[in-house]
């Protein structure tokens, strides 16, 4: 009875030694953003607040892992014991922020004509995680855009250490952080910035991508034998892949996905031209709808997105712009249904290869003409076109870099039918 009641007292005494030695461990979530210059890093600003955002915590000493949120701060918190430490966070199933502009922004790094000095942006643009910023990633970004594709190779948001990046006294492998935040575009053997960095750590080698990978994970440096460095050593940095304007909200659940934003009564039509259009419509009739623009601003890209009735209509084709623009097929996309309407986007942007210049201020352009077919009667193709939610986003993007003002911006709509020999 004795030796029962002192192997219990002894188990007591265990049970208290190891809460007793149970600290917290915190961390923040944050965005870094500059308002006045999108293209850098400004880490003298406060992060904004990533939440909620899945944080999941490992003790390497007993292989006991926790998982919490962070709260509207961005803060998490958790109880563990000394000892080696992951910190390791998940990311939202859904893209937002994602828009031309973005396109504009990757396209003119890539011609170094206007490079992104901030290490995290590039991170976000490497949308293939090839290392490596190219036109390939701006083909699967449009894709995305015009509804072509429904994700990226790489998840909606990623994740880097904030330990890991800032350069401090304690810090494991300075090389890796003059590395990570080196603003030239390459190195001698043509490996971009920050994909080239390598950390070394705790015996291992981590690189950008890969199973020991820097990204994502969090792990406490070996002399850290007790985690008490706070929210700088356990934070991380996210980054919304392919969102390089930071548009992305960081607070929603779920968020918008990219392109579909309430719907803006100021974003109608200024005009709406018809030739011979009556309010019955007889079956079989075609339609060509032109979407004309013209900018008060020279501009380097536009984002076009419109809705029509698609239980009455059927769209048919859209028309290459090939003299001006050099659009082609791949500038379009028909969304899935959602709702009873069906939806056209359609984008161009100085991309250096096929698109080399701009288009002129206060030159009239297409930037959207397609072809639709009457599925039934009784209603007036205005209608099912010129509907007050009609466009659901207009993204015009001048010469300077910056979104223009849609009062600069005038939109027309220009419906005609068809004759039975036209295409």
């Amino acid at each position: 009875m004795i030796k029962q009641l002192f192997f219990s007292l002894l188990s007591l005494l265990f049970a208290y030694r190891a809460v007793a030695q149970t600290i917290p461990l915190s961390g923040e979530v944050g965005r870094i953003r500059d308002p006045s210059n999108y293209r850098i890093c400004n880490l003298t600003n406060a992060p904004t607040a990533v939440y909620p955002i899945k944080v999941k915590v490992t003790n390497h000493t007993n292989g006991i892992s926790d998982s919490v949120f962070t709260n509207s701060s961005g803060l998490y918190s958790v109880n563990t014991i000394p000892g080696i430490v992951t910190a390791q966070t998940y990311s939202p199933s859904t893209y937002a922020g994602i828009s031309t502009f973005d396109l504009v922004i990757l396209s003119t790094h890539r011609q170094k004509t206007n490079l992104m000095l901030c290490p995290l942006s590039r991170i976000a643009a490497d949308v293939n995680k090839d290392s490596k910023i190219t036109v390939t990633d701006e083909d699967i970004i449009r894709e995305l855009i015009l509804g072509i594709r429904t994700s990226l190779p790489v998840p909606p948001w990623q994740y880097v250490p904030r330990a890991y990046v800032i350069p401090s006294q304690s810090h494991p492998d300075i090389k890796f952080t003059d590395d990570f935040w080196n603003n030239t575009y390459a190195d001698s053997n043509s490996v971009e910035y920050p994909f080239n960095a390598i950390l070394r750590m705790n015996g291992k080698v981590y690189s950008y991508t890969g199973a020991n990978s820097w990204m994502t994970k969090l792990e406490t440096y070996p002399f850290e034998q007790y985690p008490l460095c706070g929210v700088l050593n356990y934070g991380f940095f996210g980054v919304a892949s392919a969102d390089l304007n930071y548009s992305a909200p960081t607070s929603s659940l779920p968020p918008p996905p990219p392109f579909a934003p309430e719907s803006d009564p100021s974003l109608g039509f200024d005009r709406i031209l018809t030739d011979q259009v009556s309010t019955l419509r007889l079956a079989a009739e075609r339609y060509e709808i032109k979407v004309l623009v013209t900018s008060k601003k020279e501009l380097m890209g536009y984002q076009f997105g419109i809705k029509f009735d698609d239980k009455n209509y059927q769209f048919e084709k859209v028309k290459e712009e090939k003299q001006l623009l050099k659009q082609t097929s791949k500038n379009f996309g028909l969304l899935p249904k959602q709702t009873d309407k069906g939806e056209m986007r359609v984008l161009w942007y100085v991309d250096g290869i096929a698109s080399k210049a701009s288009i002129a201020s206060d030159r009239e352009f297409e930037a959207l003409t397609f072809n639709i077919k009457v599925i039934n009667t009784g209603i007036g193709v205005e209608k099912a076109i010129s509907m007050d939610d009609s466009i659901l986003q207009a993204e015009f993007i001048g010469k300077d870099g910056n979104l223009v003002d849609r009062k600069d911006i005038s939109l027309v709509l220009k419906i005609r039918p068809l004759l039975p020999s036209e295409e």
